[in-house]
């Protein structure tokens, strides 16, 4: 199982825990959530919920990646902020 290490890491587990047990592949967004994790841990070690800036920040730090990989990126960020409300 992958080690999360910011303060969001036990909401980025729990989020894929819970859409694992929905019948959702744990991979399809692990990688991408494990970059957000790196992120937070940097720039927002004590945030352990996600807020519009830090989403913002996220997003525009990854503008070096394809396309495709910023489209992961945000559905999972979707995803995590869906499980978080």
């Amino acid at each position: 199982m992958t080690q999360y290490i910011s303060a969001l890491g036990t909401a980025i587990n729990d989020c894929l825990d819970f859409r694992e047990k929905c019948g959702f592949a744990r991979s399809t967004y692990a990688a991408s959530l494990k970059v957000l994790d790196k992120f937070y841990a940097e720039n927002y070690p004590i945030l352990n919920t996600t807020t519009k800036a830090s989403v913002h920040d996220w997003i525009s730090s990854r503008r070096n990646v394809d396309a495709s990989t910023l489209s992961i990126d945000t559905i999972a960020i979707r995803h995590l902020g869906e499980y978080l409300v």
